[in-house]
């Protein structure tokens, strides 16, 4: 069923998508649908929370304590280049109608927050760097996450991402060794 509401909210929009498709699109009735959802916005906010579980704990796993902090950091890079070659993520133009429900966006600030909040702490408990500098590379990790997700999605822009990799854990190296305590 959320794989359905993803399908057709995707392609036709949150506002134009109806229960009828979205139940046809799952092969159910819309009784069936309603059995499970309260409503159209209730569907499509869980598609953007079993996306948003999964994208998180897929980050909150490389957090291992028998692992040093450095390669945490390399390791997540890793995972986001991983995720964009197998193409596991939220697709660009779902997350641009979520972005257009206010509750569903509010919901997705706060869940970024949070991730932000456990990665950094984890992070600064292991790492000899002020709590600031890890914030401020979280983001920028984020940014340029989301920046090449869209470039590959909407304009199939295909770098050559094992040296992207490279030579971003190059960039992240110096800036914590420019940032030690």
């Amino acid at each position: 069923m959320i794989k359905a509401a993803e399908k057709v909210i995707g392609r036709k929009g949150y506002a134009k998508a109806t229960t009828d498709e979205i139940a046809r699109e799952a092969g159910l009735t819309k009784g069936a649908l309603y059995f499970h959802f309260k409503s159209k916005e209730d569907m499509f906010f869980g598609a953007i929370r079993q996306k948003m579980d999964i994208h998180t704990q897929f980050y909150i796993d490389f957090l291992r304590d028998d692992v040093p902090g450095e390669q945490i950091i390399k390791n997540m890079i890793h995972g986001g280049f991983e995720n964009l070659t197998e193409k596991r993520f939220i697709s660009f133009d779902f997350l641009q109608k979520a972005h257009k429900v206010r509750s569903i966006q509010q919901y997705l600030e706060k869940e970024q927050l949070e991730m932000r909040r456990v990665i950094v702490e984890y992070l600064r408990r292991r790492l000899k760097v002020k709590k600031r500098v890890l914030e401020r590379l979280f983001d920028i990790l984020h940014t340029f996450f989301e920046g090449l997700y869209v470039q590959v999605q909407a304009y199939k822009y295909h770098p050559d991402l094992p040296e992207l990799e490279r030579n971003l854990c190059e960039i992240v190296d110096m800036y914590l060794r420019r940032n030690r305590t």
